[in-house]
């Protein structure tokens, strides 16, 4: 009984964790008022992601969740709303912004024709709101922090209840914002949907749908949850239809794509009535709460034709679904099926499961299962991860040698001291604004420590360092077989876990660093052999192999084109490198 307890006592930290969203937006039955740039779907003007500040700063206000946040002011919306004429389309004209690519036994993300390693950071604009942050300057704040420290890739809600106030009328103002902020700091976009099903809650739905159960009935199952009954055909096409809104927004006015990827609700296998949920219940009466009251089936076809509705636009993107990481814990049968279920789906591209342990053998774990119930055609990543643990670095770092890929949740913690998981710090429960980097001294709350006792946090600067690094090879870590990249000295910096003689590749390498570094190793599809080290005198030996004449510092572009940025002479069986850098040894000089 003892050990029953302690599982669900976890289970529920993760739900009440990881669904921090829940509750954040406006509450069915409050009386947001309308602002005045929501406009019928049906009329071609549109909001442009090119607003000035001016227009940004000339606004009224609207009640979002309690809390005022800004709408463009009547008087200066008509300035910035943009037809859909020829003038507002991107000069860039394609329908197909990302897909999935399978070549050389690793299935990848391609994004604007160049290959894409899934790693980015979240932002939670929701929750500043929800913190009574209402000025759009401190939201901006979080594209340049995200920027500066290094991130390409930004990961943003966008609520329907907000989206669609009222029916056939949606408001691009949120979105158009996030658009202008990726084009101003050059970052992509993974944009969230908080729909129907958002941790197995109903909070983000438009009132309307609420104000009508006979066009929207409800679930059967716990009439106090008041869930929706997801498979019912009007609810569906409202939400396929406000997805179909947003995509055709985007055709016309994301001139420089930066919507990556579309996220399809979020951890719909969560369970969001979970003060219902009996303190003792099993696995099997626990299965009947998730899901919006145990309507996996239903969800499961809302993602799926809001996918289909994706793939059906002008401004098709891959599309991705994130599971809470109870779905492995649970040993229903039925729930197990339901991770390959969702990934056979024609709308949905790609799966993974949120982990917040500290430990990489639990990361593996998860990662396992996620690649034994589909073993090929997936992007196997981890959806949410902790940005604020102390090996932070090394579980990216390992994901990244299993070709999987990494999503960072948050930037910074916006409330909720207890789940301050950002990389900068929450500076406290009363300062919501300010910007500070951590720097180790800290010690994090229980939930992220994975055994609820505190653990040392991680180093900002130190984020930055490795960001910087990374990039120099993200081609070839989104592109490479897993059996052809090494990660080494990951769990302990201490220099204590070095992967001697580790196989990359047809190489095999050892690695020592008398400051204990982490680095990477990659042996290209040529044989080249590209290092990469996060601190001085990091130092690689190729068993078995001599080398001569010159090998090359520098970087690959996005499109896999080396740069050089010096020339650097090798010899002997090791080579020495320095923080931050990479080096690429060509075949030919490996012999």
């Amino acid at each position: 009984m003892k050990k029953h307890k302690i599982v669900f006592a976890l289970f529920m930290a993760v739900i009440l964790t990881a669904c921090s969203s829940v509750g954040t937006t406006a509450k069915i039955g409050s009386t947001a008022s309308e602002p005045s740039t929501l406009q019928s779907y049906e009329s071609s003007a549109d909001i442009s992601a090119d607003q000035s500040d001016e227009a940004v700063a000339d606004h009224h206000k609207s009640s979002v969740g309690g809390v005022n946040v800004t709408s463009i002011e009547g008087k200066s919306s008509e300035a910035n709303r943009v037809s859909g004429s020829a003038e507002s389309k991107s000069t860039d004209k394609r329908s197909v912004i990302s897909k999935l690519v399978t070549k050389n036994r690793r299935t990848y993300v391609e994004y604007l024709d160049d290959p894409y390693l899934m790693y980015g950071v979240q932002i939670r604009i929701d929750n500043l709101i929800a913190s009574g942050i209402d000025d759009p300057g401190k939201w901006e704040e979080n594209f340049q922090k995200a920027k500066e420290v290094g991130f390409r890739s930004v990961i943003i809600a966008i609520s329907w209840v907000e989206f669609e106030i009222v029916k056939d009328e949606f408001d691009f103002w949120f979105v158009s914002l996030f658009v202008k902020w990726c084009d101003k700091y050059d970052l992509d976009l993974h944009l969230i949907w908080f729909g129907s099903d958002v941790c197995g809650a109903w909070t983000n739905v438009p009132k309307y749908l609420w104000d009508d159960p006979v066009t929207y009935p409800r679930a059967d199952f716990a009439p106090a949850t008041k869930h929706l009954k997801y498979d019912s055909p009007g609810l569906i096409a409202r939400e396929s239809n406000a997805v179909k809104a947003l995509f055709d927004w985007l055709e016309k006015n994301d001139k420089n794509h930066r919507v990556s990827m579309f996220q399809l609700n979020n951890e719909p296998d969560g369970a969001g009535d979970m003060d219902n949920i009996p303190w003792n219940a099993s696995h099997e009466e626990m299965y009947k709460y998730l899901w919006g009251g145990g309507q996996a089936e239903g969800s499961i076809k809302v993602m799926d034709k809001l996918g289909q509705t994706v793939k059906a636009s002008g401004n098709k993107v891959v599309t991705r679904v994130n599971f809470v990481n109870t779905i492995l814990d649970n040993s229903v049968n039925v729930a197990r099926k339901n991770l390959r279920k969702t990934f056979d789906m024609p709308g949905v591209d790609i799966v993974g499961i949120d982990e917040y342990s500290r430990l990489i053998s639990v990361q593996e774990r998860f990662m396992d299962y996620v690649n034994a119930e589909i073993p090929s055609g997936n992007v196997t990543h981890v959806p949410e991860a902790s940005g604020a643990q102390e090996n932070m670095i090394n579980k990216i770092m390992n994901a990244f040698s299993r070709g999987e890929g990494y999503l960072i949740y948050e930037i910074r913690t916006a409330y909720g001291q207890i789940n301050d998981g950002g990389v900068y710090r929450q500076p406290s429960a009363s300062n919501r604004t300010e910007w500070v980097e951590r720097d180790g001294s800290k010690m994090l709350p229980g939930f992220y420590t994975n055994d609820w006792d505190p653990k040392p946090e991680n180093v900002t600067s130190e984020v930055k360092s490795f960001n910087n690094l990374i990039y120099k090879a993200s081609h070839k870590l989104a592109t490479l077989h897993k059996d052809s990249i090494s990660a080494f000295n990951i769990e302990n910096k201490s220099g204590s876990y070095l992967k001697i003689g580790e196989k990359c590749g047809k190489y095999t390498l050892s690695y020592t660093s008398p400051v204990g570094g982490e680095a990477m190793a990659m042996c290209d599809i040529n044989g080249d052999i590209i290092l990469l080290a996060l601190y001085n005198s990091s130092k690689f030996t190729i068993s078995g192999k001599s080398l001569s004449g010159n090998a090359s510092e520098g970087y690959f572009s996005k499109s896999g084109v080396w740069t050089q940025n010096k020339s650097v002479t090798v010899s002997g069986d090791t080579v020495t490198l320095s923080a931050g850098q990479c080096l690429r040894i060509p075949a030919g000089n490996i012999k």
